[in-house]
């Protein structure tokens, strides 16, 4: 089985059970890394990276990536800034709108990748640090303020 993959879309829902009526958990925004644990037809059992969480994703929204991108770690500290207009396009013209912290996987010169495809980057990226967070966090919060809260959400 391949087991590791990104996740392709801007944000993407994981759920409780293999059903598209069951409730969602979690999410994944652009780039996250997930390990797919188990697999049917359509959905796929998954263990995310950044909190080891576990729930079911349509396999349609991942995009396969070999055991030496999924544990590069810096490939993955370059994030979509704090702001709306966060876009990409994908070779094929697809056109991706990002939440703020989005990652974006092997990012250089513009472009970030997700295993073998290319996508052109509009915003410019950052790479977080605790500094950079403790000056911030109230520009971050008044960024999010009156956002509705969903269990298991982390977009706007």
């Amino acid at each position: 089985m391949d087991n590791y993959h990104v996740c392709r879309l801007s944000v993407a829902p994981v759920r409780k059970e293999p059903s598209d009526r069951s409730e969602i958990v979690s999410q994944l925004l652009f780039g996250d890394r997930v390990e797919v644990l188990e697999k049917t037809e359509k959905w796929c059992l998954i263990k995310t990276h950044h909190d080891k969480y576990e729930g079911w994703m349509d396999y349609k929204q991942l995009q396969k990536i070999s055991d030496l991108q999924y544990h590069d770690e810096n490939a993955y500290q370059n994030l979509t800034p704090l702001q709306l207009d966060n876009t990409l396009f994908a070779n094929n013209g697809t056109k991706y709108y990002l939440s703020p912290g989005s990652t974006l996987p092997y990012f250089e010169n513009g472009f970030c990748y997700l295993g073998d495809e290319k996508f052109e980057v509009t915003a410019k990226p950052f790479i977080p640090n605790k500094n950079d967070f403790k000056l911030n966090v109230e520009q971050a919060a008044k960024f999010f303020e009156n956002t509705p809260y969903l269990w298991g959400g982390r977009t706007f």
